[in-house]
């Protein structure tokens, strides 16, 4: 998720461990968008991806991806990741490699 780009699944693991597509809320990935913004740092940036994991019907685990590429497919235009960094700004030493080097195929564009 960036702040102009979001690719959303979501998906059920049933008791046999197969997978069923579903579609999302509507507020849902407004929602996810909040907590991006709330849980942006000053110099730190903020998520990449995250992963919910609902076990009904009272367990959840969620993880969030500060600084692995989330490879997205297809790939996205570089902007997206220069537009995100102008709303949640990093340092450079809070800048991935995997993200400079984007940044550095934007620049030379």
């Amino acid at each position: 998720m960036l702040s102009t780009v979001d690719d959303l699944v979501y998906s059920v693991v049933m008791p046999d461990g197969s997978t069923r597509a579903h579609e999302f809320p509507d507020d849902l990935p407004a929602a996810f968008s909040d907590v991006r913004h709330l849980l942006y740092e000053p110099d730190l940036g903020t998520w990449f991806s995250v992963r919910l994991v609902l076990d009904p019907p009272d367990s959840f685990r969620v993880s969030f991806n500060f600084e692995v590429d989330p490879v997205w497919d297809p790939p996205i235009d570089p902007a997206a990741y220069a537009a995100d960094l102008e709303v949640y700004p990093r340092s450079a030493a809070n800048t991935p490699d995997w993200l400079r080097r984007v940044l550095a195929v934007e620049q030379s564009a």
